[in-house]
C-alpha cells in the first residue's frame, strides 16, 4: 500500500501533535512516560472486551500478504 504524499503528511502532522502533547505533559507533571501516553492518547475504557479478546480479534482478521508496503 503506497500512500500519497498529502496521506503522509497528515500522519506525520498527528504523529508530530501527539509527540508535542505528551512533552508538554511531561514539563507540567511527574507522571511517567506511559501514564503521560495514556492521558493523551486515551484508552478505550468504555469497551466491554478483555485484553485477551482484542488480542485474539486482531489476530483472526490478520491476513498474508505478499505485497511490499512503503512509506
Amino acid at each position: 500500500m503506497n500512500l500519497t504524499p498529502a496521506q503522509q503528511q497528515m500522519i506525520l502532522s498527528y504523529i508530530e501533535f501527539l509527540l508535542f502533547q505528551v512533552n508538554q505533559k511531561s514539563q507540567d507533571s511527574n507522571l511517567d512516560k506511559q501514564e503521560m501516553f495514556l492521558q493523551t492518547c486515551g484508552g478505550w475504557q468504555d469497551d466491554p472486551r478483555t485484553a485477551e479478546n482484542l488480542v485474539e480479534e486482531v489476530y483472526s482478521a490478520r491476513t498474508m500478504s505478499s505485497q511490499g508496503y512503503t512509506l
